[in-house]
């Protein structure tokens, strides 16, 4: 999904514990989803974008384990 300038992703077959990527000018901000937590930053976010992300995947928070439900592991 695209929201706001951000793509937030599951990626096919992707590893435990439920998380999803989120992509924005090409950093990478891995973010689980039970307990809702950063994982992992790639490249140079800013903390606002950081923050963004992240609230953005709370917003949407039951799609995106829907999602991971079914094309992650």
């Amino acid at each position: 999904m695209r929201i706001r300038g951000f793509e937030v992703r599951v990626i096919p077959g992707d590893h435990e514990p439920p998380h999803v990527h989120v992509y924005r000018s090409g950093a990478q901000i891995k973010i689980g989803l039970a307990p809702l937590e950063i994982l992992e930053v790639q490249g140079r976010p800013s903390r606002s974008e950081i923050r963004e992300a992240r609230r953005i995947v709370a917003e949407h928070l039951d799609a995106c384990l829907q999602a991971f439900e079914e094309y992650g592991a």
